[in-house]
């Protein structure tokens, strides 16, 4: 019996021990073309992978078990692109009018050959956008290229 658990803790350790260097980030909207050729919109997570070198977007509850969007290897990613843009708030245009304020946008598109039309993007939560910049480019070594938006 305790040869066994002694195997089953060896066993468990090892896995354990790679699950920790995966980060996640929730609140991550994909889009993807259905069959019909239709864009939807797909809420995921983000899974930086630094022990297999690999980006993955997966559905934000239950992973990759329900559904991989993309997953690529750090080294086929040709760019990566991080676009700030202002969108008017519709529920502010109703209330206050067209100026009275506008909300930003974070998005992020990954290019690689390996992907579907060699890009996937990806608009990212206002609470995470930054750490998700940061976790990327810390994993792969690629600078991200900059696009923010005037107004």
């Amino acid at each position: 019996m305790t040869k066994s658990l002694l195997l089953l803790s060896a066993l468990l350790v090892p896995a354990i021990a790679l699950a920790q260097n995966v980060q996640e980030f929730k609140k991550v909207d994909t889009y993807i073309i259905e069959d019909d050729g239709d864009e939807k919109k797909k809420d995921a997570r983000l899974e930086i992978d630094s022990d297999a070198r690999i980006i993955r977007i997966v559905d934000e509850k239950n992973g990759a078990e329900k559904a991989l969007y993309a997953e690529v290897s750090f080294d086929d990613i040709t760019g990566i692109t991080y676009e700030q843009s202002a969108n008017i708030s519709k529920m502010k245009v109703l209330a206050f009018g067209i100026f009275a304020g506008k909300s930003k946008q974070h998005w992020l598109t990954i290019e690689a050959p390996t992907l579907e039309g060699g890009f996937t993007y990806m608009k990212l939560d206002k609470n995470n956008y930054m750490g998700i910049r940061r976790s990327v480019q810390a994993a792969t070594g690629i600078q991200i290229t900059i696009i923010q938006e005037e107004g």
